[in-house]
């Protein structure tokens, strides 16, 4: 019995160990479940953050897009300025150039022009003060020519008082020396006669004396022969100086066409510093356009560098996260558990514990990021954009905490070797460095940069975190 009792209590002994260490596993059953879930929903509030953060990647993708969009819209509308403004500039060359040959053609030409009016007036001025000498001359001699026609006539008028005394007398004799005429009677006319004294050449009488009137015919026929002549040559240079006049209007009116002309050479060339104007705008554009460019191939370039060492980044992290998924024992996510339980965050970037800090960290770079500027700075192509952003935005998706759930009970994982480590960081510090210490680069492009890099850091396996 004393055997039987002592065995007995020894069972209740064990028993009583037995539902102790039950309760203590139950309760640390229940904790760790606890932990899981409060992790889960920790995980869960994280993943919606990241959502959200995701959401706002995708808008500012897009804003980026837009602006790219805008940054080339505004390149080929100043590309097309340019091209329209050396248009402008060849043609106004062109004008300029012909304004000045034409204005040349026009100065040689006044030139000429004045020289052989110059001349014509100096001959003309001599051929005017010739024709008034002979003028001069005619009018002496029609002086001379009036001054003998008025003798003439006074003795015409002598020979009409005689023979208007002989009608009066009679018929008479009048005794001519060599001829003897006689007197007219008063049938006779008194042309006839002034026809016989005309024909005589000298008429005697005892009270008068006729001079000879030969000469006085010879003269009157050189005064109508002369004044034939000088009426000729009056209508003669009256029709030269007519053409002389029409020759002077006609120039007179080349000269004021020439005037004008030269008033609008001088009006084109009051529009010159408006064409050095538009000469140094010009210039100013082509500067413009010429740094844009620049600008964007050097971007460009670098964005395809980021692009390769990104996807080589990646190629290595899946790379490694392939081999450390081969070789995990069985007690990989227990020492999570355990780590969990005992409340020591570790200090590896990306894991769950430190999912708040992370939080700050990706945070304050966003901050950093939406601190600065960068209306047409950060140009980013759509297609590189979709080469460099996390696989987790591609598919619209936060990585699900389901397999942390359900490795729970497995075993700690093996550690990370140090050759590994060394290796990716001999990597990344160079990116770092290059993306953190390059001069032309803002600070929005670095933190954007940063929280792509991050966030592909955070999201990797436990295997492939970098200390």
């Amino acid at each position: 019995m004393e055997a039987e009792a002592a065995a007995l209590t020894q069972l209740q002994l064990q028993l009583l160990a037995l539902v102790s260490e039950l309760r203590l596993l139950r309760e640390r059953e229940r904790g760790a479940r606890e932990e899981l879930r409060d992790a889960g929903q920790r995980w869960e509030a994280a993943a919606e953050e990241h959502r959200r953060e995701a959401r706002e990647l995708r808008a500012e993708v897009a804003a980026r897009d837009d602006a790219l969009r805008k940054l080339e819209a505004r390149i080929k509308l100043l590309e097309n300025e340019n091209e329209l403004l050396e248009k402008n500039e060849n043609s106004l060359k062109e004008s300029m150039e012909a304004l000045l040959q034409s204005r040349e053609a026009f100065i040689k030409h006044y030139e000429d022009s004045t020289c052989s009016l110059q001349w014509t007036i100096q001959m003309k001025d001599k051929q005017i003060a010739v024709i008034s000498e002979k003028l001069n001359s005619h009018l002496v001699l029609f002086s001379s020519i009036e001054k003998e026609v008025s003798a003439v006539k006074q003795v015409l008028g002598d020979v009409h008082c005689l023979v208007g005394e002989k009608e009066n007398v009679g018929m008479a004799m009048i005794t001519l020396d060599p001829y003897i005429l006689p007197f007219p009677s008063s049938g006779h006319s008194i042309s006839f006669l002034l026809l016989c004294v005309l024909d005589s050449p000298i008429v005697h009488h005892s009270h008068f004396t006729v001079i000879p009137v030969t000469d006085l015919k010879d003269k009157v026929q050189r005064i109508s022969e002369l004044e034939k002549d000088v009426v000729e040559k009056l209508n003669f240079l009256e029709s030269k100086i007519s053409a002389y006049q029409r020759e002077l209007r006609s120039r007179a009116r080349i000269i004021y066409e020439l005037e004008d002309q030269l008033e609008a050479e001088k009006l084109n060339n009051s529009f010159q510093p408006h064409l050095e104007e538009l000469k140094k705008a010009l210039l100013v554009k082509d500067d413009i356009i010429e740094r844009l460019t620049s600008g964007k191939k050097a971007m460009h370039v670098e964005l395809h560098n980021m692009e390769i060492a990104l996807q080589k980044f990646q190629d290595l992290f899946s790379s490694i996260g392939h081999e450390r998924m081969k070789s995990f024992p069985a007690n990989c996510v227990s020492q999570d558990v355990q780590d969990v339980n005992n409340g020591q965050p570790e200090s590896i970037l990306g894991t769950h514990c430190g999912l708040a800090n992370e939080h700050n960290l990706v945070t304050a770079i966003e901050e950093a990021a939406t601190a600065q500027n960068v209306d047409g700075q950060l140009e980013l192509s759509p297609g590189s954009m979709q080469v460099q952003s996390p696989n987790f935005l591609k598919s619209g998706s936060l990585p699900s905490p389901e397999p942390v759930a359900a490795n729970t009970e497995k075993a700690d994982c093996l550690p990370e070797t140090k050759e590994d480590i060394v290796m990716v960081r001999a990597i990344l510090c160079p990116l770092l460095r290059n993306i953190l210490l390059t001069p032309d680069s803002s600070t929005a492009y670095r933190a954007s940069w940063l929280n792509l890099l991050f966030c592909r850091v955070i999201y990797l396996p436990r295997s492939q975190q970098i200390l």
